[in-house]
């Protein structure tokens, strides 16, 4: 890893306007080997990113929320092929739209195990996932979307195929926390996750001082910034997330220093600061367990519970070591550890038109990383 040469690119990146402000963490075998910030988190103002700005997660949710169902499932509180009926009736005998627009019922019934691996048909095509965005309103909470979700017909039988789920999966996920544990999402989140992990600017809901330190979201044209802060580009307007809501999908905030923790934690087997918040077979179990089929779109990758794995980085067209595991959010957020290696990497952006996990930015820095 030549960190010169990662210094120098993510600095013409927001030199030609392409990022506004990134901050990247790289770990190795528990040090911490290099850090970086480059940008502006607020153009208009000149103010200087930092490694305590806060950033929307997107997506990285997911890996946050699949550790919460992975604290239950090694408590024996919840089992990955446990069917979703049993702590949501509403969620039995579901009905499943063919190709030529008939439905038919759904041949079993779905499992928490769809759920992390993408592999539940729920909400992964374009018209279904319209369906849920008119079933959800900015004064929910989670239970009230999550049970209308359910009269949505799945758009493949459960488990014969994977996909991407943006919204239902994860929510489904943390309201079924919710039941397991007694307590709202939010508060098992930052008791069994966040505060052990000493993650102190990480939540679902800014406070006044966090929102003061909040990266500007930009949208790039031909070269030039524009803000589209607060805009129906932003996650709140366009996922209808309100103050009642804790979208476990991709409704998270965070820093890079913060996130960094959580990423050097599945990284050590579990273990942060001499204290294991997840035990080492769990945390395996995230990057080693598969969906029962696992037919994903891309060849040499397949969903772990809540992550992507590069079972073939050759065959994918990745730059990543083999068995590199992770997930991005949809503003260019990125986080990766590659267990052979004792890597763990977490960087963060915010850029509404940077495409998610196709973001070249984050194909090149993994390049930089693992050349």
């Amino acid at each position: 890893m030549n960190t010169e040469k990662i210094n120098r690119r993510m600095q013409e990146l927001t030199d030609s306007g392409e990022m506004a402000a990134g901050t990247l963490m790289i770990s190795q075998n528990h040090t911490c080997i290099f850090q970086g910030k480059w940008g502006y988190m607020n153009q208009e103002k000149m103010i200087p990113v930092q490694y305590d700005t806060i950033f929307r997660i997107m997506s990285m949710t997911k890996v946050l929320t699949a550790a919460g169902v992975m604290k239950l499932y090694e408590e024996h509180k919840i089992g990955l092929d446990d069917e979703v009926v049993k702590y949501i009736p509403e969620y039995g005998n579901m009905m499943v739209c063919q190709p030529d627009g008939t439905e038919v019922k759904a041949i079993r019934e779905l499992t928490i195990r769809d759920l992390l691996t993408h592999s539940s048909g729920i909400g992964m095509s374009m018209e279904s996932d319209r369906k849920l965005d008119e079933l959800s309103n900015v004064e929910d909470q989670i239970k009230d979307r999550v049970l209308r979700w359910s009269s949505v017909p799945l758009d493949f039988q459960p488990g014969t195929k994977t996909g991407y789920s943006p919204k239902a999966n994860f929510d489904i996920l943390a309201y079924i926390i919710e039941f397991v544990s007694g307590m709202s999402f939010e508060q098992y989140m930052k008791k069994f996750v966040f505060m052990p992990l000493e993650m102190t600017d990480t939540c679902f809901h800014l406070n006044n001082m966090q929102e003061e330190r909040l990266m500007q979201l930009y949208k790039t044209v031909d070269g030039k910034y524009i803000n589209v802060t607060g805009s129906e580009l932003d996650v709140n307007r366009f996922a209808k997330i309100g103050s009642h809501y804790t979208c476990g999908s991709g409704g998270a905030y965070s820093t890079v220093m913060d996130y960094h923790k959580f990423t050097e934690m599945l990284c050590n087997e579990g273990c942060y600061n001499g204290m294991q918040i997840l035990k080492p077979e769990t945390v395996r179990a995230m990057y080693k367990e598969m969906a029962y089929e696992n037919p994903i779109e891309i060849p040499g990758l397949e969903w772990g519970l809540g992550v992507r794995v590069r079972k073939d980085p050759d065959k994918a067209g990745s730059h990543a070591y083999r068995g590199t595991y992770g997930w991005s959010g949809a503003f260019g957020t990125h986080m990766f550890v590659s267990p052979e290696q004792r890597l763990a990497v977490t960087f963060m952006m915010n850029r509404e038109n940077i495409g998610g996990a196709d973001s070249y930015i984050i194909d090149e820095l993994e390049a930089l990383i693992c050349e």
